[in-house]
């Protein structure tokens, strides 16, 4: 980080996180803490994943963090400042933060309400995850090699149509990330996440789309658009298809969660959600802000719960599909691992994570390998030598300071690293 970067975040107001009061333009949530990288880490967290209400309050509980005034930064006119009530929790500007070498600065995209998008879906698909039970992601994936998705940014909804003549709306999910993927890894990661019960099927339905036949050795990429906290109503509570939702639309309609047609699908979703069984009512996700929102004010944006699959997904692009310890690019071997185990945390977050190669993993969930929380290096235990008299392959990566993600919010949290480094590592 540049000097005068460093001189302006030791700015800081001391004062609870919680009285409301005008805002100027300039005002930035970022993290509290004594190490640079940990504050851009919770600033591009703030901003960047637009933290709602519940997980600014959990936020502010476990006072994590502050205000700072960075007075030399002059933000665009465009920027818009989020208020919460006057009682206060915060504010998040709608924009992303770069840390350059000069001097911060900031790239604010235009505001916009929350949209929601209608998916065009096969009934096949809708079938078997609606027969499944305790379906925590999905992947709604589609055929094109070239698929993009922008339609919606995480946390927003999108909704399943089925195809003519069955034209209804019934079920949905909550945008997480477009990723595009090799066959085989995305039915490794989701398996019948998928909506289909086999990869052999899956390659099936894949030369069907694409009228073209599709081997069994072939590893053809496709769209994933991966959704979390998915919900398949049963058929009383099917929707009918908006008027406006032409019945030759291919892959789907956007709309404008706030007014209109978008507005009433939001109402509807938000009826159906309460009637789903009080386990799947987690607190801090985009379920239960649905819910929250009673059909008033604007739709609440909560970033949701990612699933397994998801989580090595996201964890494998962070890390540009390489062995953070090694450098390793093969990727059928390459591991989504916890730094504090599952079993510990209860959810899968980013910042607990890291690409490692299947056998470093392996040593790295059983504590012969850890990372230094300070330094970000490689520590290797004595052990293997005690108990394998081998281990020369390992030892060489000993005080290699891992990979990292570009973006700091992807970055393992130091608190997950001493968690590692002092109750697992020995």
């Amino acid at each position: 980080m540049s000097r005068k970067w460093r001189k302006c975040s030791r700015r800081t107001l001391r004062t609870p996180f919680t009285a409301y009061r005008p805002l100027p333009p300039n005002l930035l949530i970022i993290g509290q803490s004594k190490r640079p990288e940990e504050r851009e880490l919770h600033l591009k967290l703030a901003v960047k994943a637009h933290w709602s209400k519940p997980e600014l309050a959990r936020q502010l509980k476990s006072a994590t963090l502050e205000r700072t005034m960075l007075s030399g930064l002059k933000l665009a006119p465009a920027v818009r400042v989020l208020a919460q009530d006057a009682r206060g929790h915060s504010t998040i500007l709608n924009c992303q933060l770069f840390v350059q070498t000069k001097s911060p600065t900031v790239n604010c995209r235009s505001t916009r309400n929350m949209r929601i998008f209608v998916g065009v879906t096969d009934k096949e698909w809708f079938d078997l995850h609606a027969s499944r039970v305790n379906v925590d992601e999905v992947n709604f994936w589609r055929p094109s090699p070239t698929a993009t998705f922008k339609a919606l940014d995480p946390g927003e909804l999108l909704l399943f149509k089925l195809h003519a003549p069955d034209n209804f709306i019934v079920g949905g999910g909550f945008f997480t990330k477009f990723q595009q993927l090799p066959v085989n890894l995305a039915w490794d990661a989701f398996r019948e996440g998928n909506g289909v019960s086999s990869l052999t099927e899956m390659r099936q339905r894949i030369g069907k789309y694409r009228r073209a036949v599709i081997q069994p050795a072939d590893n053809p990429t496709i769209g994933c658009v991966l959704l979390a906290e998915p919900f398949f109503w049963p058929t009383e509570q099917w929707l009918p298809s908006p008027p406006d939702f032409k019945s030759q639309t291919v892959q789907g309609k956007g709309y404008d969660g706030e007014i209109g047609t978008g507005r009433e699908l939001w109402n509807e979703v938000e009826q159906r959600l309460r009637l789903q069984p009080i386990e799947k009512l987690h607190k801090e996700t985009a379920t239960l802000a649905a819910i929250e929102s009673h059909g008033l004010g604007k739709p609440q944006i909560v970033l949701p719960r990612l699933g397994q699959g998801s989580f090595r997904i996201v964890i494998t692009d962070a890390y540009e599909r390489r062995c953070a310890l090694s450098g390793e690019r093969t990727l059928p071997v390459l591991d989504a691992a916890h730094i504090k185990p599952y079993a510990v945390l209860q959810r899968h977050e980013v910042s607990n994570g890291i690409l490692m190669r299947s056998d470093l993993h392996r040593l790295f969930d059983e504590g012969y390998i850890t990372i230094d929380p300070l330094d970000r290096r490689i520590q290797v235990s004595r052990r293997i030598r005690e108990e394998f008299d081998n281990g020369k392959e390992y030892y060489k990566l000993h005080g290699e300071r891992i990979r990292e993600p570009a973006q700091a919010n992807y970055r393992p949290h130091s608190d997950n690293l001493d968690f590692h480094a002092y109750s697992v590592f020995r």
